[in-house]
């Protein structure tokens, strides 16, 4: 064999530990390059798949030029091409043609399509492509293996090129080109952790940038002119199933609930974690509050209804209506249940009614007891104003009562009327004489 055969196997067994990552595993440990297109590239693609094309390298300074893109008919080889416009073509489905700059995305492929395509930059770089669409008849049976894939956030994922046709043995499984938006997997192998074994490509930790449209060409056999059969699948990232049972929001702390009038109804929001297989249970329940052990399903319960607070979590309304309330009612617990893949949980509140021939008291008796308190008060300001008054005339507004030597002095205060005014004048004339009296003593 010599020293060079030797040295060949050794560097091929020490290959596999030079590898980093999850495809040290897979024997291709690159995926090939994009191939080179041809004056002319073929392609084929099946009816309904999406088909996405770049004209020039993403990279390439090129597009900064501004690349044009045309369109002629699949039986008029002598057309002129039709340019096709910057904006997008909707066309009657809805679906709609996009050839904007260097991208040309078809979301769903129809036999309407097939036909001539091609793109030039200002310096007359392009291409030039044969688009044919294979249809149901041609392809020999009606299973072509899924075109969507999920996979999982922060795990490892799988992708596999499905088939074009039941039998095809002229297609190569194991030059396969992968893109991803029409940009070529190889290129992406510089930035991440990517990796391609024939029709199988592995994503070793997925992320929410994954989600996209992937594309893979296999390519015809010794055949002229050279044919590349493409197929797409929708890629969608979803987050991981949640570890954690439902989370109650409403009814919170078993508080109480007031009922007003005879109809009620009982509202339970619940927040639930993300689940692939999302089916969420929420119910309300009544049980007497000596015996919580038998509860009864609640009749009266409204559809339940979803709403999506983020892509991990989903918030559901349960509403259970009370047509009448009855004193029965007021001595029950009221529990909703909240039910996941991972458990249960359970809030309990009660019913509680306000007494209405109290309440019309409490309403009657308050206005009267502050008309009462406020007349009360004008009485003694009043009161407590007319003394202040009194006080105020008979020692500041009086002469100065220093020098008259009068030992006591008198304050009478009194209501006058017409029936006193009598006997008012005899005490004062009674009480004017007796001081002439003693001052005549004094004297």
């Amino acid at each position: 064999m010599g020293w060079v055969g030797l040295t060949h196997l050794f560097v091929l067994a020490m290959a596999p530990g030079l590898t980093k990552g999850c495809c040290q595993e897979i024997r291709h440990k690159r995926i090939p390059e994009k191939v080179k297109h041809p004056p002319r590239s073929h392609y084929r693609v099946v009816l309904g798949d999406p088909f996405v094309m770049t004209c020039v390298n993403p990279g390439s300074p090129l597009i900064r030029e501004g690349v044009v893109w045309s369109r002629s008919r699949a039986e008029a080889e002598m057309e002129d091409p039709v340019p096709l416009p910057p904006t997008p073509l909707t066309r009657e489905d809805g679906e709609s043609i996009v050839s904007r700059e260097n991208l040309l995305k078809i979301p769903a492929m129809t036999a309407e399509l097939s036909g001539n395509y091609s793109c030039r930059t200002a310096s007359g770089e392009g291409l030039d492509l044969q688009l044919q669409v294979l249809e149901e008849t041609r392809l020999g049976c009606s299973e072509l293996g899924p075109t969507q894939v999920t996979l999982t956030l922060g795990k490892r994922g799988e992708i596999y090129c499905p088939p074009s046709s039941c039998r095809d043995p002229e297609l190569s499984d194991t030059q396969v080109t992968w893109y991803k938006g029409g940009r070529a997997i190889s290129e992406l192998q510089q930035i991440r952790d990517v990796c391609g074994e024939g029709l199988r490509l592995v994503l070793c930790t997925v992320y929410k940038t994954d989600s996209a449209v992937y594309s893979c060409d296999r390519h015809t056999r010794g055949l002229e002119p050279l044919w590349t059969t493409r197929r797409a699948l929708n890629v969608k990232v979803i987050p991981p199933d949640t570890r954690n049972s439902p989370m109650i929001l409403v009814p919170n702390g078993n508080r109480p609930e007031e009922v007003i009038g005879e109809q009620h109804s009982l509202l339970c929001k619940v927040k639930f974690g993300f689940e692939r297989n999302f089916t969420p249970m929420v119910r309300w329940y009544s049980s007497r509050a000596a015996d919580q052990a038998q509860m009864v399903l609640i009749d009266q319960q409204e559809e339940q209804k979803r709403e999506n607070l983020s892509t991990h979590e989903t918030l559901v309304t349960q509403v259970a209506v009370l047509p009448a309330v009855t004193e029965l009612h007021l001595q029950h617990n009221f529990t909703c249940l909240a039910t996941n893949a991972v458990g249960t949980n359970n809030s309990t509140t009660r019913l509680w009614r306000r007494d209405t021939a109290g309440h019309w008291l409490v309403g009657a008796v308050c206005p009267i007891v502050c008309v009462v308190l406020l007349t009360g008060l004008v009485v003694i300001v009043h009161l407590h104003n007319l003394e202040l008054t009194l006080i105020y005339r008979s020692y500041w507004q009086s002469t100065n009562h220093a020098g008259d030597r009068k030992d006591i002095d008198v304050f009478l205060s009194h209501g006058w009327s017409h029936a006193s005014e009598d006997v008012t004048g005899s005490h004062t004339s009674l009480l004017l004489s007796q001081s002439g009296e003693q001052g005549m003593d004094w004297v």
